[in-house]
């Protein structure tokens, strides 16, 4: 494991860690279109229902850049840690 990486937990301790010091809110924030023809694909598979793979690989990279941007930017604080992390999305 690099120096460099943050841990994430969505809970809001970490078992057998101690917390030395708050430093504040840090956040990630991933936004993401799909273009004319997957948004086309995407009606029409929807009109026959049946997994959307094109949204749902879209929806995993846009989750894994508001998490790496969320864990840059608690680098960015002096942070090795952030607890309590929760994703919202629409």
């Amino acid at each position: 494991m690099a120096e460099n990486n943050v841990l994430i937990l969505t809970i809001n301790e970490c078992p057998g860690m101690r917390v030395v010091r708050v430093i504040g809110p840090v956040y990630g924030t991933g936004v993401r279109s799909r273009n004319f023809v997957g948004n086309f694909m995407g009606g029409v598979r929807a009109v026959f229902g049946g997994k959307q793979s094109g949204y749902l690989k879209m929806i995993a990279q846009t989750r894994d850049d508001a998490l790496e941007q969320l864990a840059e930017h608690a680098r960015s604080l002096g942070a090795n840690a952030v607890l309590g992390m929760r994703v919202t999305a629409s």
